[in-house]
Parts: C-alpha cells; sequence; structure tokens
C-alpha cells in the first residue's frame, strides 16, 4: 500500500509539471497574424506538437523509471526493456533511450541512499570512509564515480537535517568539509542555516577559526 501511494504521487507531481509547463506555453503564445505565410503557421503548429510529445515522452519515462526503481528491477530487466541490451558504451550513450536508464540509475541509487541516511543513521564521515575517499588524491576524487554517490548522499543527508531535524555531524577532513559547502551552494541554504551548524556565534565551539574562514567562502561563492 505504501508503495502504491508513492508511486501515485510520483505520476501526480509529473502530471502536475506538464500541466504547468503546458499552462506557461500558453500563456506566452502570441498568435501569428494573417498576414504570416503559411509555412510559418504550419512551423509554429509543429513546434507546439514537437513540445506536447517531449512533455508526454518525459512523463512517460518518469513514471517508468519510478516503477522499475520501486519494484528492484534489475539493470539487465532495465536495459532489455530499453532495447540496451548488447550495444557498446558509444551505442549505449548513442541511443535515445540512455537518458532514461541514467534516470533510473540513479533513482535506484538513492533508494539505496535513503536507508543510509534514514534506516542506517549513517554519518557523511562515515559513508566518507566507506568509499575510502580519504585515501585518493584531490584528482582522483573528483574523477570517480564514488564521490558523485559520495554527494547524492550528501544531499539527501543534509535534506534530513535541514528539513527533518537530523542531528549535524561536523565532517572530520577538509575535502569532507568542500563537499558540504557545495552542497549548502546548490542548495542555496540559508546563512543563519549555515551559520547554526557551524555553531559560528556561541563562541565556545573548537571548530571557530576554521568556520567563520568557511562562511566566508560559502558567502563569496553566492
Amino acid at each position: 500500500m505504501q508503495f502504491s501511494r508513492c508511486l501515485l504521487a510520483e505520476v501526480f507531481l509529473l502530471l502536475f509539471s506538464s500541466i504547468i509547463c503546458a499552462s506557461k506555453a500558453d500563456s506566452n503564445h502570441i498568435s501569428a497574424p494573417d498576414t504570416y505565410v503559411h509555412g510559418r503557421l504550419l512551423r509554429g503548429a509543429d513546434s507546439s506538437t514537437e513540445e506536447d510529445r517531449g512533455l508526454w515522452t518525459e512523463l512517460k519515462s518518469g513514471v517508468k523509471t519510478a516503477w522499475w526503481s520501486r519494484r528492484e528491477k534489475s539493470a539487465a530487466y532495465v536495459k532489455a526493456k530499453l532495447k540496451l541490451t548488447g550495444l557498446d558504451d558509444a551505442a549505449m550513450k548513442a541511443s535515445k533511450n540512455y537518458h532514461t536508464y541514467q534516470v533510473y540509475l540513479y533513482k535506484v541509487e538513492g533508494l539505496k541512499l535513503d536507508k543510509w541516511v534514514y534506516g542506517n543513521m549513517d554519518t557523511s564521515s562515515k559513508v566518507w570512509k566507506r568509499f575510502g575517499l580519504g585515501q585518493m588524491t584531490s584528482a582522483q576524487r573528483k574523477s570517480s564515480p564514488k564521490l558523485q554517490t559520495y554527494e547524492h548522499f550528501l544531499k539527501k543527508y543534509d535534506d534530513a537535517v535541514y528539513k527533518h531535524g537530523f542531528a549535524f555531524q561536523f565532517p572530520e577532513s577538509k575535502p569532507e568539509m568542500e563537499a558540504t559547502l557545495r552542497i549548502w551552494e546548490a542548495t542555496n541554504r540559508p546563512e543563519s542555516y549555515v551559520k547554526k551548524l557551524l555553531k559560528i556565534d556561541d563562541g565556545e565551539d573548537e571548530f571557530d577559526v576554521i568556520t567563520h574562514s568557511v562562511v566566508t567562502y560559502y558567502k563569496s561563492e553566492k
């Protein structure tokens, strides 16, 4: 039952988004004067039809990826459904279905990370160590898919802190702190929220000197 409600909610959000997009397109539409040549009018109609098709395709893609991920369908199953089985990397990336496959993988990863955040109560430093990111050089981290997954986790972890009152665990290293800063910047967290987490104004935290410079850096990047 819970799965059905989640799926219906996601379908509703996708439908709502498509309706909003269509409404915005209609409100911004200016009728072509009668003096326009017939060919231009046809191109305008074709453009509108293509946009509608694009919205419908995006909607179907979102519903399918939500269904596959929540039903724990395997990557092999999804590849077969998207006609990607047996393709090499270049051919797969050239396929019109490759984006849908990437969305599916991201949603599967997100469901796993939700369990780490809300089930295991994992902290950002625990996941950092689990991925061995501290043993990598800066260049190795930047090119590692593990860093992307870590930042995906970090976004969910920070959402739990910001939206649901989870306790914030201060990062144990500078690279971890830099990753946290990137998430705060990307999600446009309020300065008051950042200062509260870093305990800048209480004068008691051992990280006072570091965190003052951190927030200065954070503000300068806005």
